[in-house]
C-alpha cells in the first residue's frame, strides 16, 4: 500500500523484570496514513510511551515489523535509523525539554542547525513557524521568561521546523490548564494537517482524544478502536 506513512505488523514488546517476561505490546497491526491524527489512551504502566518510542525508532521491537516510508526497520543500521528518526520524525513531550540557556528562537532552530542547515537558513524557518504559533514577538526570550503555554509553543514549532512526515507526541498538554490545552491541541492538529504529515499522541484527556481522526485504547498489550 503506497499510500500507507507507517505499518505495524505483529510488533511485540517484552521486558524483562525479575526474572520473568512482562509483555507490553502483543502482536500490534496498525496503519497510519499521511494527514492523519490518532490519539492513544490507556492506564498508566499499558504501554503507551514504549509504543511512542517504538514508533520513533527510539527502540526495537521484540518481534513483528515496523516500516516508515518503505524503510523495514529490522534492515536499517543504528546510523540510518538516526538519520531517518532526525529527518523525519518529531518529538513532542509534556515537559518541553527546552534548552533553558537558548533563546526561543534559538531551541527551535536547533534541529535544522543540527542537520546541517545554514545558520541564515535555519533562523528564517524558525521566525516562521514561531509567527505561526502566536509567538511572533517573543523570539528572544529564554524559556524561564515564558508561561507554560508558551513554553509548550516553542516545544511544537521546534518539532515542526524540519516539516517532518510523522508528529509523536507524549502528554503534550498535560500539565496545562484545559484552555490553553485545548488551544494547543487544535493548533498542533492544523499545523500537522498544514504540513502534510501524521500525528500520533498518547493522552489522558479524552476529550483531547475525540479531537483526531482515530481515537485508540491500548490494553492488555492491543489496541481497541474507541471511535
Amino acid at each position: 500500500m503506497t499510500d500507507v506513512l507507517v505499518s505495524l505488523s505483529n510488533v511485540c514488546k517484552s521486558f524483562q523484570k525479575g526474572g520473568r517476561s512482562i509483555d507490553v505490546l502483543r502482536g500490534v497491526d496498525l496503519n497510519i496514513l499521511p494527514g492523519e491524527s490518532i490519539a492513544i489512551v490507556g492506564q498508566s504502566g499499558s504501554g503507551k510511551s514504549t509504543f511512542l518510542q517504538l514508533l520513533g525508532f527510539l527502540d526495537r521491537p521484540s518481534g513483528g515489523e515496523i516500516v516508515f516510508m518503505g524503510n523495514r526497520q529490522s534492515q536499517l543500521t543504528s546510523a540510518k535509523l538516526d538519520r531517518l528518526r532526525n529527518q523525519s520524525i518529531g518529538f513532542i513531550f509534556q515537559f518541553h525539554h527546552l534548552l533553558p540557556d537558548h533563546t526561543a528562537l534559538e531551541n527551535v532552530m536547533m534541529p535544522l542547525l543540527v542537520s546541517g542547515e545554514a545558520s541564515r537558513n535555519a533562523q528564517i524557518k524558525a521566525e516562521v513557524l514561531l509567527k505561526r504559533v502566536g509567538l511572533g514577538e517573543r523570539f528572544m526570550h529564554r524559556p524561564g521568561e515564558l508561561s507554560g503555554g508558551e513554553q509548550q509553543r516553542v516545544a511544537v514549532a521546534r518539532a515542526l521546523v524540519t516539516r517532518p512526515k510523522l508528529i509523536l507526541a507524549d502528554e503534550p498538554t498535560g500539565n496545562l490548564d484545559p484552555q490553553t490545552s485545548d488551544t494547543i491541541m487544535d493548533l498542533l492538529l492544523s499545523l500537522t494537517s498544514e504540513l502534510g504529515g501524521a500525528m500520533v499522541m498518547v493522552t489522558h484527556n479524552l476529550n483531547l482524544a475525540r479531537k483526531c481522526d482515530r481515537f485508540l485504547r491500548l490494553e492488555n498489550g492491543v489496541f481497541l478502536e474507541e471511535k
